[in-house]
């Protein structure tokens, strides 16, 4: 049955629901508070001619993200075209500084020179990571967590010591390494999960495989040009888009949304996304 559906806010959250939920057959309305959409990852522009990333800089796992516009029948290089980083980044310590390399073996050789041992270590470390990739962000990551037995699999049983669900990230990386620069660099990529590295489950060296071997992209262009091209998909859907527009308020009667207070006038929506 088609509903009238509202999604609060036009970040990527905001942008993929809103997708979806249009390619699904609903009359879906966005509304956002700023001029233009993003949310964190809006565009500023000065008056000069110079145009800056408010927000994310680091494009990691370009297979996830191409995963949504191949949903719609489209490649992410329809829209934009992705640049290589290399070096990757550059992780700066009080005594010194370390540049990652793209090419692999090159970044084994910079690990086995900050540590005798690490090349070999840091090749155990990312198989063992690349397993998690597979399994985790199919088995996991993709998920829609509607229910914890969502979690429970066959696949997920059988491979649970190897996903190291048990293991904390910050004892599983210091197994591997001792050196603090290569410590702190393997725990780096967990920080984008917004917990210590002691709080978060080993399955999540997927990140280290993710970020470091697949390596670190840029979008042409700014990553503005993901968020443009995430609203034209929406927009192709269906989705409507409302700028300016704050959400003041989400009625509810018996439980239930009936709709939004928006500039101050009461709107009905059958559902609300946010």
């Amino acid at each position: 049955m088609k509903k009238k559906i509202a999604v609060i806010g036009s970040g990527f959250s905001g942008l993929s629901a809103a997708a979806y939920a249009a390619k699904a057959g609903h009359e879906v309305h966005v509304f956002e508070k700023n001029a233009t959409p993003g949310g964190r990852a809006r565009q500023f522009k000065t008056d000069n001619g110079y145009t800056f990333d408010m927000g994310p800089s680091w494009y990691w796992m370009p297979d996830m993200i191409n995963d949504f516009f191949n949903d719609f029948d489209y490649e992410a290089t329809d829209f934009y075209e992705l640049e290589p980083l290399d070096p990757q980044f550059e992780m700066i310590f009080a005594d010194g500084r370390l540049s990652v390399p793209r090419d692999y073996n090159l970044f084994r050789t910079m690990c086995e020179s900050v540590e005798h041992g690490a090349g070999e270590k840091l090749d155990s470390f990312m198989k063992a990571a690349r397993y998690k990739y597979d399994v985790g962000m199919r088995q996991f990551v993709q998920k829609p967590c509607h229910s914890w037995w969502e979690f429970v699999t066959p696949k997920i049983a059988a491979s649970a010591v190897r996903l190291d669900l048990l293991t904390n990230f910050r004892a599983y990386v210091r197994r591997y390494f001792k050196h603090p620069w290569l410590i702190s660099l393997m725990e780096f990529p967990v920080i984008f999960l917004g917990a210590s590295p002691k709080k978060i489950p080993a399955l999540y060296s997927l990140m280290n495989y993710g970020g470091y071997v697949l390596g670190t992209w840029y979008p042409q262009g700014g990553f503005y040009k993901l968020v443009a091209a995430m609203q034209q998909i929406g927009e192709l859907q269906g989705a409507k888009f409302h700028f300016n527009h704050s959400v003041e308020e989400i009625c509810t009667h018996t439980g239930k949304v009936t709709g939004l207070v928006i500039n101050g006038e009461e709107l009905a929506f059958d559902a609300v996304i946010a």
